[in-house]
């Protein structure tokens, strides 16, 4: 999986265009273990974005490609590297089997 170097758009698709009023964010990927602990990110991605939601959103239309086996969380910091944003995928299912 090559998530590639440039940052994602606030179009979603392909690289960004590069206008000044866009804020530079981070989209950082981990393992999470279920104690809580967070593993150093497998892989950082720029996301140029006028805002933190459109960053999010940006971010959760290319969910499929961000998550593996080892990585469940995923974060966005912002230009200070303040934490904006976190997206968990659970451990456990969130539904039980009801299958006997």
């Amino acid at each position: 999986m090559n998530l590639g170097d440039e940052p994602w758009g606030a179009a979603g698709i392909g690289p960004a265009d590069h206008v000044s009023d866009m804020a530079q964010f981070r989209l950082r990927v981990a393992a999470r273990d279920r104690h809580g602990m967070v593993a150093r990110p497998q892989r950082t991605v720029p996301i140029e974005a006028a805002t933190v939601r459109q960053a999010s959103a940006i971010a959760l239309g290319r969910a499929d490609e961000l998550f593996s086996d080892e990585a469940n969380l995923a974060w966005l910091v912002d230009e200070a590297g303040d934490l904006v944003w976190t997206l968990r995928i659970e451990e456990a299912e969130p539904v039980p089997d009801a299958r006997p």
